[in-house]
């Protein structure tokens, strides 16, 4: 009878001793599963499922901290350089002017960097969907706002909905979502290029499309748009300023609000970005 019970708890003595030497230097080791399809093996599967999700998340976060750290080291590394050249000899004002000029530019970026990161912190925590949004309003004030910054382009809004409509969201963060996409097709499109906002309702929500013309996104790159810091491979990203943290930024923001968010490009010919906010409140 002893030995048979000792054989009987012997699968929970195997993984108890596995769980005491998984941390998080090895977090990639699973628990053994039981050759039987009882509970303890179903509790083995569970617990490895779960380091699985770990592991995946904490790969995520020392690469966003690797990321970050080069996005930050790199820039600070090019005005460390052009400091030393200044200070190594005498040289024409001119050329102090345009060193310090190109400093500003850099500081801006860092400045822009760091931003996004704070905010990109403050997602972590939950946000609480405590307001109702007048999402028509707040297109309409965002496409006007917009315009005003940009006054040599084109940004048109065509609202189909007609009647008084609210969405459950943050104010805030409804308009940052909004104006990223917005910003990010002004970036990526030639001055020439009509930006297009588009709203409607459908049976199974409120549909807002963000149309550009655009240089467009490769197929491989879609697969990857969310993850902080990535701007794809293509050669016209290298004229165009950004740090890669606007759609991650979206990304986390559509996922607390419920948000559908789509994209669908074709290179050379533009990208349109379809967010789909959950069935409307109606007011008279």
């Amino acid at each position: 009878m002893r030995r048979l019970a000792s054989r009987s708890i012997q699968p929970i003595i195997d993984i108890t001793k596995k769980a005491e030497i998984i941390t998080k230097d090895n977090l990639n080791e699973r628990l053994p599963s039981s050759r039987y399809k009882d509970e303890i093996n179903s509790l083995s599967v569970s617990i490895n499922h779960l380091l699985e999700r770990v592991e995946k998340g904490v790969l995520r976060e020392k690469q966003f901290t690797s990321d970050a750290s080069h996005e930050l080291r790199t820039p600070l590394a090019i005005l460390k350089g052009n400091f030393e050249v200044l200070i190594r000899k005498p040289r024409p004002q001119e050329e102090y002017v345009e060193k310090i000029k190109d400093g500003i530019v850099i500081i801006d970026k860092l400045n822009a960097i760091l931003d996004q990161l704070l905010t990109l912190a403050r997602l972590q925590k939950n946000a609480s969907v405590d307001e109702e949004v007048d999402l028509i309003f707040l297109v309409s004030d965002i496409v006007t706002s917009i315009s005003e910054q940009y006054p040599n382009r084109s940004i048109q809004l065509e609202n189909k909905i007609y009647e008084k409509l609210y969405i459950n969201a943050n104010e805030k963060s409804t308009a940052i979502i909004i104006e990223n996409l917005v910003q990010n097709a002004i970036k990526y499109s030639p001055v020439e290029k009509t930006i297009k906002l588009i709203l409607e309702q459908g049976t199974d929500g409120i549909h807002l499309y963000i149309v550009d013309q655009g240089i467009g996104i490769s197929d491989a790159d879609l697969a990857k748009i969310y993850q902080p810091f990535f701007r794809g491979g293509s050669h016209e990203l290298g004229r165009i300023n950004g740090a890669g943290l606007g759609l991650s930024i979206v990304k986390k923001l559509c996922d607390i609000y419920k948000i559908n968010i789509s994209i669908h490009s074709e290179k050379g010919k533009g990208t349109t970005i379809v967010l789909l906010f959950p069935p409307a409140i109606l007011h008279s």
